[in-house]
């Protein structure tokens, strides 16, 4: 059900769908900020944080921001270089406040870590190649931060059935 909730959210949000073949999205923040949708904005950031570490994937967070360092609660493990495994119980409002705002990082759901450097650039590659990427390497989300956290680009496997959508 999280892949389905990570859509609506983009679409609440008014994300741009990249590619009409490849469902690579990009979320900005709105221009005019005192409009509802400003004023949603970051709640809609974190709503998506939660559906991704609600996948039956664990989630992996690449920063050169060690999040170990914040007080963003969980017991955050490290499994690569840059890159640490995102815990229950961590509050995922103060990990966007004080970690990733900065920007400059990648999110990412799958049983087990990728190398950070093989993770595609979002913001350099087309579409397809992300989905290729994604795709090949069993990714069903993947989030890419620009810098200042403004815009994100998103990979959001399709979901194909019901069955697929309640898991």
């Amino acid at each position: 059900m999280s892949l389905v909730a990570i859509r609506g959210a983009l679409l609440e949000a008014r994300a741009r769908r990249l590619s009409r073949e490849h469902p690579v999205w990009e979320l900005s923040a709105p221009w005019w900020p005192f409009s509802r949708r400003a004023r949603r904005y970051e709640a809609v950031l974190v709503e998506i944080l939660e559906a991704a570490v609600a996948l039956p994937s664990p989630v992996y967070l690449v920063s050169d921001e060690n999040p170990q360092e914040y007080e963003v609660g969980g017991s955050w493990a490290h499994a690569q270089a840059r890159t640490w495994v995102v815990p229950d119980g961590c509050d995922l409002a103060a990990l966007q406040q004080r970690v990733l705002l900065p920007g400059d990082w990648s999110l990412y759901a799958r049983p087990d870590p990728v190398e950070p450097d093989l993770l595609p650039d979002a913001f350099r590659l087309r579409p397809s190649e992300v989905a290729d990427f994604a795709v090949a390497h069993g990714v069903p989300l993947l989030i890419e931060a620009f810098h200042d956290n403004d815009p994100w680009r998103l990979w959001v496997e399709e979901v194909r059935s019901l069955r697929e959508a309640a898991a």
